[in-house]
């Protein structure tokens, strides 16, 4: 197991949706996140800001993270 296996938040925006997601997160890198079991991008749309909470690392091409939560921001 890794050493990382707790859960953290990115904030961004919907780049892409789709059977996964791209977040452009707020220090302007793409971010492709998997999405968890029981997460739904229904009701989201690009370009939305949103807060994304996540395991994994993000920017680790071989173990793309995954999203466990998404919510819009403030």
């Amino acid at each position: 197991p890794s050493s990382n296996d707790g859960a953290q938040v990115v904030n961004g925006v919907i780049n892409r949706k789709g059977d996964f997601l791209v977040l452009l997160t707020e220090d302007g890198a793409y971010q492709v996140m998997e999405l968890g079991e029981d997460i739904s991008l229904d009701g989201f749309s690009e370009g939305d800001s949103v807060k994304v909470t996540y395991t994994g690392t993000l920017g680790d091409e071989e173990n793309t993270p995954v999203v466990t939560a998404i919510e819009l921001s403030e």
